[in-house]
């Protein structure tokens, strides 16, 4: 099997001169990835429109930060951070999240899209 296999499901038939053909299905999934984050709770994964969040909450310098990262297809493809924000998340229908606790310049709950 090679790295750069195409994903998804085939039909093989294998053969040989004392072998009678004999197909099956040969499904290609993406690698897997471990996820290893510090101070994981149980709302650390949500689903995400394509993929998974991470949630990793923090406390440094007084304050408490969550950085969210998206893993598809087995790597990370997003990550974004959220000061003063607590480790509660919303997910939303389209695979957004809202994070609670932490407001933005215009006082709005923020949301995560990436």
């Amino acid at each position: 099997m090679s790295s750069t296999a195409s994903l998804g499901s085939f039909n093989v038939t294998f053969q040989g001169s004392k072998v009678a053909p004999v197909t099956l299905n040969l499904l290609v999934k993406p690698a897997r990835t471990l996820v290893s984050e510090r101070n994981m709770s149980s709302e650390a994964l949500r689903p995400a429109a394509n993929g998974v969040w991470v949630g990793q909450s923090s406390y440094s310098d007084g304050k408490q930060k969550l950085t969210l990262r998206r893993y598809a297809g087995g790597s990370q493809q997003a990550e974004v951070t959220f000061p003063d924000a607590a480790e509660k998340t919303i997910p939303v229908p389209d695979g957004s999240l809202y994070v609670l606790g932490a407001l933005n310049n215009e006082k709005k709950p923020p949301r995560s899209t990436a």
